[in-house]
């Protein structure tokens, strides 16, 4: 993986040179019950990347190719919002 300051936010990559994913699980992949494998689980760990990462003011993106991998963008500010704790951290 890779990361990187631009301006005011920071870039995360995370790369696999996997088998990659096809159109039609890359479309559903940041959703609830997103599953791509034949193994049991709940098609959660995904979407709630993406709810932690949108609750910190960021956004995450994917691209893939079959047979050529696949790399996730993270992009996240590097300063906390002003209003994170007052919606996020209760007293």
């Amino acid at each position: 993986g890779q990361m990187e300051a631009m301006g005011k936010t920071v870039h995360v990559s995370v790369i696999d040179t996997g088998r990659g994913m096809p159109a039609e699980i890359r479309d559903t992949l940041f959703t609830a019950r997103a599953i791509s494998r034949k193994q049991g689980g709940t098609g959660l760990g995904t979407k709630i990347v993406k709810d932690v990462i949108e609750a910190h003011s960021g956004v995450i993106g994917v691209e893939s190719e079959v047979n050529r991998g696949t790399i996730f963008h993270i992009h996240l500010p590097m300063e906390v919002p002003a209003t994170f704790f007052s919606d996020h951290v209760s007293s």
